[in-house]
């Protein structure tokens, strides 16, 4: 019961964040009105490039959303606590979103909390989605109900005292910083190692496709964070939408869970 509230508990902010940034990230998309009084005319005073921008993260804030309620709905196994971890990435990668959203705070002089402690929750949102799926392949079918709430616990201070203690800038320019860079490539690379490992070690089929999903979930969050560009938003926007989408259907069809 316990786990089960915890993962009630994680849906709930869960979806209340990917909304919040969602209706945050439509406003910046279509200027000073709101999404229900458009002005269709404006929209080509926008800038094309933060125009872009907004559309790839609200769609990708979109695709997370809609995925949360269906995994909850249909995928989500049972409430032991090693599947605490897909709802712990869906959560945090969220937060990854941040820059974009930032913009609009900081237009609109909405922003309740001053830039440093921004980049510290966009660091701590990609750490975590890293430490969620190295979770993931780290305890895949184990019951060590100790071992696994040891390490969420330990992931999550890890995370926030390396957000806190890494040098600060502007979250468009974190991965400026070679520190970071390194840091978050390698954690990345263990994360994608792990979903390597368990997809040449076990026997071809949905263990495959679900460790094959955490591979590109990890790509996706990777692509849009450490080399950010219209070119690696556009890729990963649509790494997640293809991943999401596939997953839903081959798990659904086969009444499996994730």
């Amino acid at each position: 019961m316990q786990t089960k509230a915890l993962k009630i508990f994680i849906f709930i902010i869960t979806i209340i964040l990917g909304i919040s940034f969602l209706c945050l990230n439509i406003y910046g998309l279509f200027g000073n009105t709101l999404p229900w009084e458009l002005d269709y005319t404006n929209l080509q005073n926008l800038n094309l490039s933060l125009n872009n921008e907004y559309l790839h993260s609200s769609t990708r804030l979109l695709i997370t959303v809609i995925f949360t309620f269906l995994y909850y709905m249909f995928l989500s196994p049972s409430s032991f606590i090693e599947n605490i971890f897909v709802p712990f990435f869906l959560f945090f990668s969220i937060l990854t979103e941040y820059p974009t959203t930032e913009k609009i705070l900081l237009d609109k002089y909405m922003l309740v909390f001053g830039i440093n402690t921004g980049t510290g929750i966009y660091l701590t949102g990609i750490f975590m989605s890293a430490f969620s799926i190295i979770g993931y392949g780290l305890f895949y079918q184990n019951h060590e109900k100790t071992a696994i709430w040891r390490y969420a616990i330990l992931s999550i201070i890890l995370s926030i005292t390396l957000s806190v203690i890494l040098p600060k800038s502007p979250v468009k320019l974190v991965f400026n910083d070679p520190k970071i860079l390194i840091l978050t490539s390698a954690i990345y690379f263990i994360a994608a190692l792990y979903c390597i490992i368990h997809i040449t070690t076990f026997t071809p089929g949905l263990h495959t496709v679900k460790q094959g999903f955490m591979l590109l979930l990890t790509l996706n969050i990777y692509l849009k964070t450490a080399f950010f560009g219209s070119i690696t938003d556009i890729i990963s926007t649509i790494i997640l939408f293809i991943s999401t989408t596939t997953a839903f259907i081959v798990f659904k069809t086969n009444n499996s869970t994730l």
